[in-house]
């Protein structure tokens, strides 16, 4: 039965199911986001009509960018540029429960975007295919410009007008779309840094749409295939960003090099994220530079407290040193204070008689003769 729809035309059930083909006929109107000139009547050509194949891998999820390929068989019709228009409608199913196809009665699903695909017909040519970007069908703002985890439905739509008359076919897919890869991090510890042996806590963070599993492993070594040391399933069932701490901590032994991963399993393919830990003795020192990491002592072997007084004290004697250099420039050579009164001796006294003199040669004089000196 036929009914009205999104495209002015339409049938009360489906066009067909996930992976199908399905064609509708009519004379009187074309989907409404594909043009077309009024078809003249040439009686001695019938009616065009065509089938269309949808020839992409018939996968449930759909992880974006994708390319959809399909087929066109035409009949009493050769596709070319002026006669044949190709889009592709993509509506929200999950949105609102009550929307399952276009063709529902209770009305259309909401269209996220109607794609052209008219640059790329050629004539003679019958495959053709498009590839659908998250950025594509979030450009005209829908769900606020963020592609919700919802299934979808996609139509292929082809208008043909060979002058007698239009016919308008098409096909669909209802895949759910996954608008990009997941992501994941080591929070405990941090990516690519040093632990010491004894009880370390596991934990890591995730987020990705329709993830189903994230195992953790812990390998001796650089390579999975390596001595495996610690496994734990840390999936937590929720949406957006997923932290995860493990309930169990990995007991470490042995000092050295370990290879951390994170493996994301979900429907449309599994993501694994790495990371390197190194693991040192307890109770040595660790500390890095802008580059490097270290476990070497600073003093061949003290402890921490050692070393720290030892700082303390070098600081404290370069600082006294300091400040005497500091002062002595800021107060300058001291001076020889002058004699006191009680330290003055008067000059050319005669140390026998204690006459003075006015000069020293009349003290030698009086020296001489009046002392034999």
């Amino acid at each position: 039965m036929v009914t009205a729809g999104l495209f002015g035309v339409g049938f009360s059930g489906r066009l067909a199911n996930v992976g199908g083909t399905a064609t509708s006929t009519h004379l009187s109107a074309a989907p409404a986001v594909v043009p077309h000139p009024t078809a003249k009547a040439t009686p001695a050509v019938g009616a065009p009509s065509a089938i269309v194949t949808i020839t992409s891998q018939a996968k449930p999820y759909w992880l974006l960018p994708y390319t959809l390929a399909w087929s066109i068989a035409p009949t009493n019709i050769t596709i070319a540029p002026t006669n044949t228009w190709i889009s592709v409608a993509v509506l929200d199913v999950s949105l609102i429960g009550s929307c399952i196809s276009v063709y529902e009665a209770v009305g259309p699903c909401p269209t996220v975007a109607n794609l052209s695909v008219n640059s790329s017909v050629a004539s003679g040519v019958d495959s053709y295919s498009l590839t659908i970007t998250n950025a594509a069908l979030t450009a005209g703002g829908y769900h606020n410009g963020v592609l919700p985890p919802d299934q979808f439905v996609v139509y292929v739509w082809v208008t043909l007008n060979n002058g007698v008359s239009n016919v308008t076919v098409g096909a669909e897919r209802e895949p759910y779309l996954v608008p990009a890869n997941p992501t994941a991090g080591f929070i405990a510890p941090l990516m690519n840094v040093s632990v010491s042996t004894g009880n370390v806590t596991i934990g890591v963070n995730y987020t990705g749409n329709y993830i189903t599993g994230a195992q953790l492993n812990i390998y001796q070594g650089s390579a999975t295939t390596d001595k495996l040391v610690y496994s734990q399933g840390l999936y937590v069932p929720g949406g957006g960003s997923i932290k995860v701490i493990a309930g169990v901590a990995w007991v470490v032994a042995t000092a050295g090099s370990y290879l951390e991963t994170l493996n994301l399993t979900t429907p449309y393919g599994d993501f694994v994220f790495q990371s390197t830990i190194t693991v040192i003795a307890a109770g040595e020192t660790v500390y890095s530079n802008s580059s490097t990491w270290s476990n070497a002592t600073a003093f061949g072997g003290a402890s921490p407290g050692a070393i720290a007084a030892v700082l303390l004290v070098v600081g404290l004697i370069i600082g006294m040193v300091v400040a005497l250099a500091l002062g002595r420039s800021m107060w300058g050579t001291p001076k020889t204070a002058p004699a006191q009164a009680w330290q003055a001796k008067p000059a050319n006294e005669c140390s026998v008689c204690h006459q003075t003199f006015a000069t020293d040669a009349e003290l030698k004089e009086h020296a001489k003769t009046a002392h034999g000196m």
